[in-house]
């Protein structure tokens, strides 16, 4: 399908950095011949082809093809790191360690192992990452508890 570039919402789902110049200047060379996005049709976000996205308007194109992807947040968020791991500018460590943090967000529940295969990270440092968000959390209840206490007595 092709939709309008102006209807989309661009905002880094993965990469704490943001776009890369030279990148999308290399897709500038061949933006005719690139694949389709990926849009989370709720929310008109891209979810894959940020890249892809500023090289069209850099060559002056108004429209861009793309496929829609109708999942909830979570889902949207999953699929932006499958894919930019599996094509194009791989996710740096420290993009996928940050993916898999806000990934617990959504899927607390889920064992390290599976998340490590989504994200594309060992299990072992899945389960650091979870022990420092946990106490990360515990920290932030303490810090309210006391707060709470001070009010109370006060």
């Amino acid at each position: 399908m092709r939709i309008p570039l102006y209807r989309l919402r661009i905002e880094s789902m993965v990469r704490k950095a943001g776009e890369v110049a030279r990148h999308i200047d290399a897709l500038s060379d061949v933006a005719a011949a690139l694949p389709p996005i990926v849009v989370h049709r709720p929310r008109m976000t891209v979810i894959d082809g940020l890249h892809r996205v500023r090289a069209a308007q850099a060559c002056g194109a108004q429209w861009i093809d793309a496929v829609y992807f109708d999942g909830d947040d979570g889902q949207a968020f999953l699929l932006a790191v499958q894919l930019n791991n599996a094509h194009g500018l791989p996710l740096s460590t420290s993009d996928r360690k940050a993916a898999a943090e806000r990934a617990l967000t959504f899927y607390p529940a889920w064992s390290n192992r599976k998340l490590g295969e989504v994200v594309g990270l060992p299990e072992r440092v899945i389960a650091d990452i979870r022990k420092r968000s946990a106490e990360a959390a515990q920290r932030r209840l303490s810090g309210v508890s006391a707060i709470s206490r001070r009010m109370v007595a006060g």
